[in-house]
């Protein structure tokens, strides 16, 4: 039986929006990656604009399967306007951008956001479009959220559902199967490496 554990890597700043905190997400991610702790999937609902070697460094020896968010801006991943950890080529990396209910690359949301796109770096799109989530405002507190920290679970989530049907399954196969069992879409040819979604 797989276990959820929950280590949280973010703190609300003055705007309201979340700042990431580069020591909790290290040692959020040295936690999953101990023989010990045996942690197969990592989901990372983040995203930040700057290479941080310390955790390029620490999300590089995760040995499980690493689920991580292309970022809101709206925009394409380019080496000019970057977005980690979604650039990182590493096999054992999904990034995922966000889809709405049309099937198509999620837009139009508050302060003119929209998902990040990339034909090579983007590996997938999953639903980011008005899902209901927690809240911070009470133990029962729900509400409706936009982004690619929305889609990441989806993707993780099948993960976990891959192995518990077959716990053998490693890192890169479990890759292998999302990214060869996407729904095929011409919305997400070209901005995807997989070319669909989930």
């Amino acid at each position: 039986m797989q276990e959820l554990l929950l280590s949280r890597v973010a703190r609300r700043n003055a705007q309201g929006g979340s700042t990431y905190e580069t020591l909790a997400t290290i040692q959020a991610i040295q936690f999953a990656s101990n023989p010990q702790t045996r942690i197969p999937i990592l989901n990372l609902s983040a995203s930040w604009a700057q290479n941080v070697p310390a955790k390029t460094d620490a999300i590089s020896s995760f040995p499980g399967l690493f689920v991580v968010a292309a970022g809101n801006n709206n925009r394409e991943i380019t080496s000019a306007q970057p977005t980690f950890p979604a650039m990182h080529r590493l096999p054992n990396l999904i990034s995922v951008g966000a889809s709405n209910s049309n099937n198509q690359r999620a837009t139009g949301w508050s302060g003119g956001q929209g998902s990040n796109w990339s034909q090579r770096y983007v590996c997938i799109f999953a639903p980011g479009d008005n899902i209901r989530s927690s809240v911070q405002t009470g133990d029962n507190a729900f509400g409706n959220w936009n982004g690619s920290s929305m889609s990441v679970p989806h993707v993780a989530g099948i993960a976990a559902l891959m192995l518990s049907v077959d716990p053998t399954l490693s890192p890169l196969e479990k890759a292998a199967i999302i990214m060869c069992t996407v729904d095929v879409s011409p919305a997400f040819q070209n901005i995807s490496v997989s070319g669909g979604g989930e």
